[in-house]
């Protein structure tokens, strides 16, 4: 798509010392869109649900409703940023900072949102498994996520989506699906 924008298109804004155009005005505009709502906290719920009678949250309230839409909006923008970088749209260090900033608060937003992203692009980010030479912040990284897999403060759902990020890097990333089943 990016090559298909018509070259004639130029930004009426400078970036650095050009004028952008056509492919490259896309590229800049959409990278700065999904940085500015990724920044903005776009992808997290901050509602309380009301509870029902037996004190849990109550599924059929607008509430809830509302703050579904904004985490799956919120996780979409998560995945859109990791397809981005399997195209090489996004540069490796912005997903590490990515990666970094869910980590700095680990919440169950934030955790779900790193196990996301993790499914997507980790294999990309781990690509040096071949060579039994693995990249040091993602080493640091699955340390880190290897201690809150234990953390009391995490919800069992979430234990659960760390635990198996961590288990598709130890499989070199091969989804549990597809290895061979011996039966």
């Amino acid at each position: 798509m990016i090559e298909r924008v018509d070259p004639k298109i130029i930004s009426l804004k400078k970036f650095g010392n050009e004028f952008p155009k056509g492919g490259r005005l896309f590229k800049k505009y959409l990278i700065g869109r999904c940085e500015n709502d990724f920044k903005n906290g776009s992808w997290k719920v901050n509602i309380e649900f009301p509870l029902n009678k037996k004190g849990e949250p109550d599924l059929m309230s607008y509430e809830y409703y509302a703050a579904a839409k904004i985490r799956r909006k919120g996780l979409g923008l998560i995945s859109f940023i990791g397809e981005l970088f399997k195209s090489k749209i996004i540069a490796k260090r912005d997903i590490y900072e990515c990666i970094e900033k869910f980590l700095e608060l680990p919440e169950e937003v934030e955790m779900e949102s790193l196990c996301r992203l993790m499914n997507i692009v980790g294999k990309q980010l781990d690509h040096h498994i071949e060579s039994n030479k693995r990249d040091q912040k993602m080493e640091s990284y699955f340390e880190q996520m290897e201690e809150l897999s234990t953390s009391p403060n995490l919800s069992i759902r979430i234990k659960f989506l760390l635990m198996n990020v961590i288990d598709l890097r130890n499989n070199a990333w091969e989804p549990r699906e597809s290895r061979k089943r011996n039966i």
